[in-house]
C-alpha cells in the first residue's frame, strides 16, 4: 500500500457492488452513475479486485443479477476490510441491513445524500461510517426520502 505524505489528506476508499457499476450502466441519470461521476471527479478512490473485476465482466443483466449479489456479500466486505475501505456501496438490501457492518454498506443513494450533505472540501464517504448498521442505513434511507 501507498504511504499518504504527511499533512496530505487520504482520499476515501469505496467498494462498489458489481449491482452498482451495471446499474450506472444502464441508466446514466441514476443515483449508481452520479456515483462513478463522483468517482472520476476524485471524490473518492475506487477499491478494485480481479473477482471484481471478473464478476463485472460477466455480469447478466436483470432479474439474474440478484443471485449473484447475494452470493458475493462475503466478498465485498472481506475486500473492504482488507483494502480498508470506509464504505461499501451496494444495492443488495441483505448487505445494507447487516447491523454494526464496518465499513459501512451504503446504497447508491444513502451515499449521495451524504455527500450533498458534507461541507465543501471534505469527504462525506468516510464521515460518520463509526456508526454503521440497520439503524443508521434506515434513518439515511428516511432522510433520502424526504
Amino acid at each position: 500500500m501507498k504511504s499518504v505524505p504527511s499533512g496530505s489528506r487520504r482520499l476515501p476508499r469505496a467498494v462498489l457492488d458489481t449491482n452498482v457499476l451495471v446499474s450506472a450502466h444502464i441508466s446514466p441519470n441514476g443515483a449508481p452513475a452520479q456515483i462513478l461521476r463522483l468517482w472520476r471527479k476524485g471524490a473518492f478512490t475506487l477499491v478494485r479486485s480481479p473477482r471484481l473485476l471478473r464478476e463485472l465482466e460477466s455480469a447478466p443483466a436483470g432479474p439474474e443479477l440478484r443471485g449473484r449479489v447475494d452470493e458475493s456479500a462475503a466478498f465485498l466486505v472481506a475486500l473492504a476490510r482488507a483494502a480498508g475501505a470506509d464504505v461499501i456501496v451496494s444495492g443488495d438490501r441483505h448487505l445494507l441491513e447487516l447491523a454494526d457492518l464496518q465499513p459501512p454498506a451504503l446504497s447508491p443513494r444513502q451515499l449521495l445524500e451524504r455527500q450533498r450533505r458534507a461541507p465543501p472540501k471534505s469527504s462525506s464517504i468516510s464521515s460518520g461510517s463509526s456508526s454503521a448498521g440497520a439503524g443508521a442505513s434506515r434513518a439515511a434511507r428516511g432522510s433520502a426520502a424526504r
